[in-house]
């Protein structure tokens, strides 16, 4: 509630989850800035794994980069 009464001048904005396009087009961009050889199969299982949520999008992009994941092809080694 105090928090409320600090934020009184703010909107609420309320997040739902987004497309599964959107979702997808999300982890094929951070794959492409961070060199990462992800299959289409790999988006799409993340993209559902999230349901398009973009706090569990952020979370899984987390744990991908902070374990590695797979760099690209032409040896690029995947950036945290």
């Amino acid at each position: 509630l105090r928090l409320d009464a600090w934020l009184l001048p703010a909107r609420r904005v309320t997040l739902g989850p987004l497309e599964p396009a959107a979702a997808r087009l999300f982890f094929a961009r951070l794959a492409a800035v961070h060199h990462l050889a992800w299959s289409p199969a790999t988006l799409d299982g993340l993209a559902r794994a999230s349901a398009g949520y973009p706090l569990r999008m952020q979370e899984q992009a987390r744990r991908e980069l902070d374990r590695g994941a797979p760099a690209a092809a032409a040896g690029s080694p995947a950036r945290p």
